[in-house]
């Protein structure tokens, strides 16, 4: 494994995934790597279908990777990861473009909040992406 900055972690069943990352904020990676807390094994696994730097969630057994950064710009593209199939596929865009966000689950919904400095919320964004409990 690579030294690593900007990527984003998410615990999913009984793995800790490590998703995008890069050397800078112009040169972010799409490589993802799940680490087996039951079998102490490192594997990587498919690359998402974008280089995007931060921000992933779990969400109803899937993992989002949602806006971040490519290079100098701020992306409103979403993907999600299947890791039974160990697939990542399109999910709705976000309205806005978003880099510097934090992003929860709640109540069956994903949230992402965006500020352009660290006093001021400018933008609540939530995203339901018709997924239904396994």
């Amino acid at each position: 494994m690579t030294h690593l900055l900007l990527y984003s972690t998410v615990f999913l069943g009984r793995c800790f995934y490590i998703v995008g990352s890069g050397l800078s904020w112009t040169d972010p990676s799409n490589r993802v790597w799940r680490y087996n807390l039951v079998t102490h094994t490192l594997q990587e696994m498919s690359p998402m279908q974008k280089p995007r730097a931060l921000m992933i969630v779990a969400y109803m057994g899937h993992i989002y990777a949602v806006g971040g950064r490519y290079g100098s710009k701020d992306l409103r593209s979403a993907e999600a990861y299947d890791p039974v199939t160990n697939t990542w596929y399109d999910v709705p865009e976000m309205v806005h473009r978003h880099s510097n966000f934090d992003i929860a689950v709640m109540n069956k919904q994903i949230f992402v909040v965006s500020c352009s400095s660290r006093i001021i919320v400018e933008d609540i964004s939530t995203f339901l992406f018709g997924f239904t409990s396994q």
